[in-house]
């Protein structure tokens, strides 16, 4: 069984079902992780303003989930996240923001061994496709736990379960 973790409450009988699962996805700082569950594969929302304070705060590299898990999967293909999603103002450039934090998350993987993987840009437009969200007029997009999905049931073994949590 393959499961997906989100970042809502989760119950006991979730966390033993979670335990027992093949393989692990979690999303961004995992707030609902205890310590000493598995991540095996941590989804990075890298072109967040979240993401960039905690790059920036240094909690990114310090996290638990980020620190074990084995594979990083940053959601939104540079092409997506330059064309697609808001850009800061000149302000907030000015003070270091930005929108794509994927190379600086690729390069802090790299440093700790871990082995990354970029969403391709056609995920990402089938999931609007799916969605029925018109990526050149809308401000709104899939979020990483629905293109995880999209990707796990392209990608996945048919004869693996998939199971959603949180």
């Amino acid at each position: 069984m393959r499961a997906i973790v989100g970042n809502g409450p989760l119950g006991g009988r979730d966390r033993e079902r979670i335990a027992a699962a093949d393989h692990i996805i979690r999303f961004n700082l995992t707030p609902n992780r205890l310590q000493g569950e598995r991540t095996d594969e941590l989804f990075l929302s890298c072109s967040s303003k979240q993401i960039g304070e905690y790059l920036s705060n240094g909690i990114f590299r310090d996290d638990p989930a980020f620190r074990d898990a084995t594979r990083l999967v940053m959601t939104y293909h540079p092409d997506i996240i330059r064309y697609y999603m808001p850009q800061p103002n000149l302000l907030s450039r000015l003070i270091g923001r930005r929108n794509d934090w994927s190379a600086l998350c690729e390069k802090i993987a790299a440093e700790r061994g871990k082995e990354t993987e970029t969403l391709p840009a056609e995920l990402y437009r089938a999931a609007c496709e799916i969605l029925g969200i018109d990526i050149e007029r809308e401000a709104f997009f899939p979020s990483s736990g629905f293109l995880a999905v999209l990707r796990e049931l392209q990608d996945a073994p048919q004869t693996s379960r998939l199971e959603i949590f949180g």
